[in-house]
């Protein structure tokens, strides 16, 4: 699933569509949430009905996520959300612009 938004980021870079990059940064954000779910989820419910014989129903197994889980999340989008910021900043986006420079990177 990770490999989609590689390709997807490729072809925004080469072909400078905004839409497909932002579609490659929403999968990434999905996958994230995917593989937490695998890592995370999946084993906890698959080890409580197993341990009980199979006979419990595993739809009544509930899961909240910590707090600390919750802030590496938001955490993980707010970084990806400043960098986008600070490259759009300072970055030259059109023909002919120069870069910007920053005062703390002098």
């Amino acid at each position: 699933m990770l490999l989609v938004p590689f390709l997807l980021t490729t072809f925004a870079y080469y072909k400078r569509s905004l839409a497909m990059a932002l579609l490659a940064a929403a999968l990434v954000v999905v996958a994230g949430f995917v593989d937490k779910y695998d890592l995370i989820i999946e084993p906890q419910t698959a080890h409580i009905s197993y341990s009980l014989g199979g006979w419990a129903g595993v739809g009544s197994i509930h899961y909240a996520p910590a707090p600390s889980q919750m802030e590496i999340a938001i955490g993980s989008v707010l970084a990806y959300a400043a960098l986008l910021v600070l490259g759009v900043l300072l970055l030259p986006l059109k023909p002919g612009e120069r870069p910007r420079t920053l005062y703390i990177f002098k």
